[in-house]
């Protein structure tokens, strides 16, 4: 379920629909929304369909931009636009799509934003207002058949060489030059310095995202179990499409006062070298004994 801000009055499932779609067709389907207050008080609601955009790498929702990819919008039909639900209640909101023939090969995303909806007025006169602080959405991810391009380019694979502070984290910046939304998962592997064993590594249930057209996703994935002091190869895999972009890089683990004690300890080794030179230099070569 994505919430759009809180509190939260409403629930919505599933939070995210995917759906393949050809030219021409009418699509039929359907998601639920419940009735989740404790107050023995029915709740009336209101569904429309709007843009799905993203507003910067991280990914934060925005409804109200329209582009190329969210054309879908009007190709949208709601059966039940409103209504209200007692206590506890689910129902099925069922909606259609019809497809224009000549619709563009692709990625297309929309949301259903659903609002509690409470009467208002000034001195008993009728109105409505929409709550729109704690309505919540569901997202529409479609696939239009035809010309379709899955394609991206990782921009940032990053590793950071040193961290004075738990635990190592790794970043990343994938951009979407397709026109179809975009699986990417991230795999950590953390080795020791001398051996190929992993100490550390999310194979087996990797990070996933997905990357629409022209966007681009940021990531982090983190080591939470990180010792407080270790020296480690730290490797990251970037599994999108039929690529994979991988870095490497020698990371050093340790806290500040570590790395303080480390300077004084070097400083006093280089001080009292410096001063056995000056010492020699100041004595002088002890005389070779003399030949009789």
């Amino acid at each position: 379920m994505q919430q759009v801000n809180t509190p939260l009055s409403l629930a919505v499932s599933p939070g995210l629909i995917s759906v393949d779609l050809k030219p021409g067709e009418v699509y039929e389907g359907e998601f639920f929304i419940t009735n989740p207050n404790l107050d023995g008080k029915s709740l009336e609601f209101s569904v429309a369909p709007a843009p799905l955009t993203f507003e910067n790498e991280f990914y934060d929702l925005s409804f109200s931009e329209r582009d190329d990819y969210n054309q879908i919008v009007d190709w949208i039909e709601i059966e039940e636009v409103s209504g209200a639900l007692e206590v506890a209640e689910r129902r099925a909101i069922k909606f259609k799509i019809t497809v224009p023939s000549d619709a563009p090969a692709g990625g297309q995303y929309a949301s259903f934003l659903v609002s509690p909806v409470t009467p208002t007025g000034t001195n008993g006169s009728p109105g409505v207002s929409i709550e729109n602080k704690s309505r919540v959405a569901v997202l529409l991810y479609t696939t239009v058949e035809g010309n379709t391009v899955e394609e991206g380019t990782v921009l940032e694979n990053n590793v950071g060489m040193f961290y004075f502070n738990q635990p190592i984290k790794t970043t990343s910046l994938v951009e979407n030059t397709g026109n179809v939304h975009l699986p990417v998962s991230y795999v950590l592997r953390v080795f020791p310095l001398f051996s190929n064993e992993e100490v550390y590594t999310n194979d087996e249930a990797p990070k996933h995202s997905v990357v629409i057209p022209d966007t681009t996703l940021y990531s982090e994935k983190t080591w939470e179990e990180t010792p407080l002091l270790g020296l480690f190869r730290v490797q990251q895999d970037i599994d999108f499409g039929d690529r994979i972009d991988r870095t490497e890089t020698l990371v050093l683990v340790a806290p500040t006062w570590f790395i303080c004690l480390a300077l004084v300890f070097l400083a006093s080794v280089i001080f009292t070298i410096v001063e056995r030179i000056r010492k020699y230099r100041r004595l002088g070569p002890k005389p070779e004994p003399e030949e009789d």
